[in-house]
């Protein structure tokens, strides 16, 4: 038998006490769940932040809202709501901070309950929480398929959607997702902390688009407008039952709890991050539900919807495209909370197996992927049990009447029928022959969490302590990316007031040829637009890039630090005694993976802000101006008949601009950093000011001088025409125009003052970072 399986389970008089220390054993001693520990702190944060995506969950079906209490019980419900789940957080926080084990609920139910009826109040609990998961999962995937076919009727009019497709996608995506958490579940952190990126940069498309663009209802209507279209005669229980829909959007914050087995430092990392996720989607979500409300549109035309988001979307952009891609990014996240579903689900199922409750042969932990790959306060614990049993009386009421087989409220016989079965299983077998929870097992995997708890300092003194281990104690909390992402969006700010006027001059000379050189452009427009027009389009890098460059110098140090850890690692493993800093120090190809890491994650947000950059800082002056400002600018962009075509015109030679362009200008930098810190023999902190002013610059000269040509084609791409007007149809063809009508040297039209510029602005970027970094360190 493995040493991963469950042994067959015997009766309850053949066994010794479980609180005495059985004989029996369920794993090796050297293995007590045979998984890795991979979720680090900020891996856990992004993943409880991504999964709940609350308010994507909430907004979808705001137009349940109108038949049951109107805006005023969405707005109003959240006061409600919000107290009632961060009491219940913070009592499931406080006792996964006492045992953070995969089983959560039924185990922290044997810990409390009196011993006499611990056996068969875990039983009835297990079996609860199993199913609840199990349903949710199922909940989760038939929302991400009905999204699907939503996109596919709107995107291609032509189809019409069948039940079977439903079914169909839906377990294509359990199929995909299920085997991407059996045989390549190491990937799951790193597809967490995206989702939480596209959570929070899809909040901030959506707010944008919809306060641009969307019309305006007053605060009467978000604030007081009631709703009471289900024929509920009661306002009191109409309100309650459109509450209740602000609910949906945090059920299963226990999702961190069934992780906690896979998670460093679980007893302190797995509390912190259910906690901050939940609070962060509490701001989002009160956030995007005054907005929703505010820009609502025709009510009518929204109830009459499927899916009510698109129709919100398609009235605001007027396009099909800018609709479609606002839904695009709602069903990324819903994808995401589906990867954590599984994820949880099929943990949960492992540990209920492993504890005797399901077949053993779900309890078996691949000894190559170290995955269950066979499972596919006083005050505030009463306030959350007074919340828990409001949501369960009004969870069960019907939403509309009267009452018939379409609007059955279905929540009371299911739930009847898994009592049933936990009741059937326990009178048939359990009450005889389930020995409970294994005490001996729970006690070596809560130490374990212990032990990976320890400080540098215990570790060494134990002697298990690693490179590694040092590594990952200063590399590892949200902290730490919070700081890197702040100093980089501070050097981003710093990058647009100094680089602005050598920007235009540089973005003139590309596009057209009415000026014979850098020169004449900056003397013209002087003399025809003034002083001010050299900081034209300047709010929107202002904001953007100062957004891009956090997200370069946040994404280049993650993956820096990913990479030390990973060198760290290696030189531990094969017994190489040298110095931390030695043995974690990234060679210059990985400084350039780095760096162009850091580019590509950028592209989502640089391709859109250099667009509208562009447009404004080219069109004519005076009367004849297309654009007013940059919102007007999103508006028009939007309404092109396809999202390439629109904001993300020119994405695909953005990307291989951004990849090189920042995997030359980070290597450049480290490198020189790097010489001059060894050449010295001092810290990197000591390292002068003007030198890192120096090899700032320098660095900024190569990313210009190794991807200029790249942004020459996005910037003639990003500027071309549209409909009969456009001369590009692809970056190809814009590359083969160039060669054929201005040969090389079109490649490199404005290098001159893309240089002069290039040098203060990379200079003043790094000197910027660095010394921000010193300050708030």
């Amino acid at each position: 038998m493995s040493v991963y399986e469950v042994k067959p389970v015997p009766s309850v008089d053949e066994l010794p006490s479980k609180e005495s220390g059985s004989d029996v054993t369920r794993h090796d001693a050297r293995s007590p769940t045979g998984v890795k520990r991979i979720f680090n702190f900020t891996q856990m944060f992004f993943f409880a932040l991504s999964y709940m995506a609350s308010w994507e969950s909430i907004i979808p079906n705001v137009g349940l809202a109108f038949y049951n209490g109107g805006p005023r019980a969405l707005v109003w419900g959240c006061f409600i709501v919000f107290p009632g789940v961060l009491c219940q957080v913070a009592s499931f926080a406080e006792l996964s901070s006492i045992q953070p084990i995969a089983g959560a609920q039924y185990h922290w139910t044997w810990h409390l309950a009196p011993a006499k009826y611990r056996r068969s109040i875990t039983w009835f609990q297990g079996w609860i929480t199993w199913f609840a998961w199990i349903s949710l999962l199922a909940g989760v995937v038939n929302i991400a398929a009905n999204v699907t076919t939503t996109l596919a009727t709107t995107s291609y009019p032509g189809y019409v959607a069948q039940g079977w497709h439903t079914i169909l996608i839906m377990w294509a995506y359990l199929l995909v997702l299920g085997l991407l958490n059996m045989y390549a579940f190491w990937i799951i952190p790193y597809i967490e902390i995206f989702a939480g990126f596209v959570h929070i940069a899809l909040w901030i498309a959506m707010a944008a688009v919809l306060l641009a663009m969307a019309p305006r209802h007053d605060a009467d209507f978000v604030f007081l407008q009631k709703a009471n279209l289900s024929g509920w005669e009661s306002d009191f229980v109409s309100f309650n039952l459109g509450i209740v829909l602000i609910t949906w959007g945090f059920v299963g914050f226990d999702a961190s709890a069934h992780i906690s087995e896979e998670t460093r430092k679980a007893s302190s990392t797995i509390p912190r991050t259910m906690f901050w996720g939940i609070v962060s989607n509490m701001l989002l979500s009160f956030g995007m539900i005054l907005i929703f409300m505010t820009c609502l549109g025709d009510v009518d035309a929204v109830l009459a919807a499927g899916y009510p988001l698109i129709a919100i979307c398609l009235s605001a952009t007027k396009s099909v495209a800018g609709a479609s891609a606002l839904v695009g990014g709602n069903l990324m996240t819903i994808v995401s909370s589906t990867i954590g579903s599984i994820t949880s689900a099929s943990r949960l199922t492992w540990a209920w197996s492993r504890d005797g409750a399901l077949p053993a042969y779900f309890s078996r932990v691949d000894p190559k992927q170290h995955v269950p790959v066979r499972r596919a306060g006083v005050a505030v614990n009463v306030f959350a049990l007074v919340y828990t049993a409001w949501l369960g009386i009004f969870m069960v009421f019907p939403n509309y009447l009267p009452i018939d087989a379409n609007y059955m409220n279905y929540a009371l016989p299911i739930n009847a029928f898994i009592w049933l079965i936990a009741l059937v299983t326990w009178f048939a077998w359990a009450r005889n022959h389930w020995p409970g929870l294994d005490i001996e097992l729970i006690d070596k995997i809560v130490a374990d969490g212990e032990a990976n708890r320890l400080t540098r300092h215990q570790k060494f003194a134990t002697s298990d302590f690693s490179m590694a281990d040092a590594l990952e104690e200063t590399n590892t909390g949200v902290s730490r990316t919070v700081k890197d992402l702040f100093a980089g969006a501070v050097g981003g700010i710093a990058q647009v007031l100094i680089g602005q006027p050598f920007d235009i001059v540089k973005v003139r000379l590309q596009t057209t040829t009415n000026y014979s050189g850098a020169y004449d452009c900056a003397t013209q427009i002087l003399r025809n637009e003034g002083p001010a027009a050299f900081y034209k389009g300047t709010l929107t890098p202002l904001i953007g890039i100062g957004a891009c460059v956090s997200v370069q110098f946040g994404a280049f140090n993650y993956a820096k630090r990913a990479f030390e850890s990973r060198n760290a690692a290696t030189a531990s493993a094969t017994s190489k005694l040298l110095p931390l800093e030695s043995s974690s120090q990234l060679s210059y190809g990985q400084y350039y993976l780095a760096g162009a890491f850091a580019g590509l994650s950028n592209t989502v947000l640089s391709s859109p802000i250099e667009h509208i950059r562009i447009r404004l800082q080219t069109q004519p002056h005076g009367a004849a101006r297309l654009y007013s400002g940059p919102l007007d600018c999103i508006s028009k962009l939007s309404r092109s008949p396809s999202i390439t075509q629109g904001l993300y015109r020119g994405t695909s030679v953005t990307l291989l601009r951004e990849a090189q362009a920042y995997g030359a200008w980070f290597l450049s930098f480290e490198y020189m950093m790097n010489a001059d810190v060894a050449r010295n023999n001092y810290a990197r902190s000591a390292v002068p000011t003007w030198k890192i002013a120096l090899y700032g610059g320098l660095a900024g000269e190569m990313l210009w001088l190794t991807s200029y040509p790249f942004d020459v084609v996005k910037s003639k791409m990003q500027t071309d025409g549209f409909g009969a007007q456009q001369k590009y149809g692809s970056m190809r063809a814009c590359f083969g125009s160039i060669w054929r009508t201005e040969g090389m040297r079109g490649f490199w039209r404005g290098i001159g003052p893309t240089l002069l510029r290039a040098l203060p602005v990379s200079a003043g970027t790094f000197v910027t970072v660095e010394m921000v970094m010193k300050a708030i360190n």
